[in-house]
């Protein structure tokens, strides 16, 4: 009986020692920030990634519009740089040939 007693004694006294405390009020801590991450601030952060998709939806479309123009522009002033090249070169014979 006696030593039935001093166990239960014992166990009580590891429950109610200072580390055994200070890992209860951690492991609190950390349920308690889980807790407040899955019902507060996700749902949070959940809303600004959808603001964020819709944004790079939207930037998604302007630019498969804008890039087939920006491509022909390009492809207009290389024909233009091309030609003035041509030009350049014919003019630089004539000099040459003066």
């Amino acid at each position: 009986m006696t030593a039935k007693l001093s166990k239960s004694s014992s166990t009580k006294k590891s429950w109610t020692s200072i580390q055994s405390i200070i890992i209860i009020l951690l492991i609190s801590l950390i349920f308690g920030y889980m807790a407040y991450d899955s019902i507060i601030y996700r749902p949070k952060v959940n809303v600004e990634i959808k603001k964020l998709r819709g944004k790079y939806e939207e930037l998604h479309t302007y630019m498969n519009i804008k890039f087939p123009e920006i491509d022909s522009t390009l492809k207009a002033h290389t024909i233009d740089l091309k030609k003035q090249a041509e030009q350049l070169d014919s003019l630089n014979k004539e000099i040459n040939t003066k």
